[in-house]
């Protein structure tokens, strides 16, 4: 996992430096309330990795 967030850290850097990668477990995933930065990110990201 680190490996990826490295590798995506590397590659965003070049483009956006305001992005910053922020890791949660499924379980945090899984159980976050819709009003949460969690439930807004499932509401309305992009999954870019799923383990």
């Amino acid at each position: 996992m680190f490996e990826i967030q490295a590798t995506l850290a590397g590659l965003l850097s070049q483009y956006l430096s305001v992005t910053e990668l922020i890791g949660y477990s499924s379980d945090e995933y899984q159980s976050a309330s819709p009003e949460s930065f969690i439930g807004e990110i499932k509401r309305t990201g992009k999954v870019l990795y799923a383990a």
